[in-house]
Formats: structure tokens, sequence, C-alpha cells
């Protein structure tokens, strides 16, 4: 089973963490599985972009944003194509990585990940 790591942003704080996410061996594409906060100084490690085919989806048990606790959800920005988290409700949110406004629409296909800032 394949895993990996998504490089997100907090949409309320702007704090940075990263998001654990395993293959879906039985339904295809990628589980979110948990989530770990990075805080202010956490080293930026080298931008490195993995390519992941198939939807995404929460576990049962998905923790979400471990910053602001509203955030059970993720979106992936359709200007810099970076996650940051969703409260599941807001239908517009701006991105926290390059300031786009954001209309929510469809689900998350495939998907990069990218580490660092």
């Amino acid at each position: 089973m394949r895993t990996g790591v998504i490089h997100c942003k907090c949409s309320k704080t702007k704090l940075p963490y990263d998001m654990a996410i395993m293959e879906d061996t039985q339904n295809g594409g990628w589980i979110a599985t948990r989530c770990y906060p990075l805080g202010k100084t956490t080293k930026v490690y080298p931008e490195t972009v993995e390519t992941y085919t198939g939807g995404i989806h929460t576990a049962k048990d998905f923790n979400g944003c471990p910053h602001c606790q509203e955030g059970i959800g993720f979106v992936r920005c359709g200007a810099c194509g970076k996650f940051s988290c969703w409260d599941g409700k807001a239908q517009e949110v701006d991105c926290p990585h390059c300031n786009t406004h954001l209309k929510i629409t469809g689900h998350i296909k495939d998907f990069d990940s990218t580490r660092g800032n």
C-alpha cells in the first residue's frame, strides 16, 4: 500500500501542517488519515512533487486541521494547486498559500502533492 504526505495550511491561521494519506485499495484513489501541526518554525524542506491518481476523501476518524479545529475537510486551490483546511460548509474561501479567492466546486480527482512553501 502506498502512502504520502500533503503539505497544507490552515485557512484561518495560515499555519502549516502535513496531512498523511494512504492508497485506498478497495475503492481506488486516496484516503486522508491524519493531520500533524508543523508550527511557525518548522524547517522548510526542498520542494518535491508526487502525482497521485484518483480522488481523495477523509477517513472516518480523520482528525482535521490541527490549528483551527474547524477544518474537518480540505480544498485544493485552482490557482496554486496547494491544499488548505475547509469547514465543510463555506462556499468560498481564500487560499492561505497564494491568497486567491476560491469558490468551492466539485471533488478532487487527480492531484500533485507539494512539500514546502
